[in-house]
């Protein structure tokens, strides 16, 4: 029986390794299928701005605790990395009074806050309110639609409310509830859809009867948070009585700004 000196176990060893090496053995550089002994990705990749490594959990949620009257609204985010198409989701502690506000997300710079392609309006961001928010590549863009009106929204509204007749009985006064959330908005146009229908006493007045609205001649509207106060010039004074109460039925168009 031969024997191999340690000159021919290392010849030997290099034969095998050369073979072992050439059909796929070895150390690989590629895994396929499950790596069950992997610990951690060889390349970090960020998901949606966080960068994952395979040795933690990833999250996208963070907590702003910047004041309310601080435009600049900061938050930390383990793993962030600035990029088009990150998302994050924030918890507001306090509610913004400060217009145009900015956020910026581990220090990698104060971007502007958009809803609707313009700047948020301050009072969108209520204390405890939590947004989602995707980077654009220049803005934080709010996610889907949030149940409010805002500048250059417009509503079909019919009510039946209280009125006052005055000046002279040209004029009803009143006002209309919104249901919606009224957000950014200090003035309000007014047309009519089918117009306004007014009595007093039991009679129609204005020229109207049970089945007929009269347009105003004008409008003019103030919002007050979620309450539209409205004054009608009316075309003409028949049968009215003045500095007097009325009641309305009014099918109005408001369109916010």
């Amino acid at each position: 029986m031969a024997y191999l000196d340690k000159a021919g176990l290392t010849e030997l060893w290099k034969k095998v390794k050369s073979y072992v090496d050439a059909n796929g053995g070895g150390t690989p550089t590629t895994i396929t299928g499950n790596a069950g002994t992997a610990t951690k990705l060889q390349t970090t990749r960020a998901i949606d701005g966080v960068n994952f490594n395979g040795t933690a959990d990833i999250a996208h949620y963070a907590v702003c605790y910047t004041t309310g009257s601080t435009a600049a609204k900061t938050v930390s985010l383990s793993n962030f990395k600035l990029a088009a198409g990150a998302r994050v989701f924030v918890r507001f502690s306090y509610a913004n009074t400060a217009a145009n506000p900015t956020l910026n997300v581990n220090s990698t710079g104060a971007k502007p806050i958009y809803y609707r392609n313009s700047n948020i309006p301050a009072e969108l961001i209520d204390q405890y309110t939590v947004l989602e928010l995707v980077y654009s590549g220049s803005y934080w863009f709010v996610v889907g639609n949030m149940n409010i009106l805002t500048k250059g929204d417009s509503i079909n509204i019919e009510c039946f409310t209280a009125g006052y007749v005055t000046s002279a009985g040209k004029e009803v006064q009143f006002c209309i509830p919104v249901s919606t959330p009224i957000v950014g908005c200090s003035s309000v146009s007014i047309a009519s859809a089918t117009g306004l229908q007014i009595r007093q006493n039991g009679n129609y007045i204005y020229g109207g009867n049970a089945s007929t609205l009269i347009a105003a001649s004008s409008y003019r509207g103030v919002v007050n948070r979620n309450m539209v106060s409205i004054a009608a010039t009316m075309p003409n004074t028949t049968n009215a009585v003045n500095n007097a109460p009325c009641g309305v039925h009014a099918a109005l168009k408001l369109t916010f700004s």
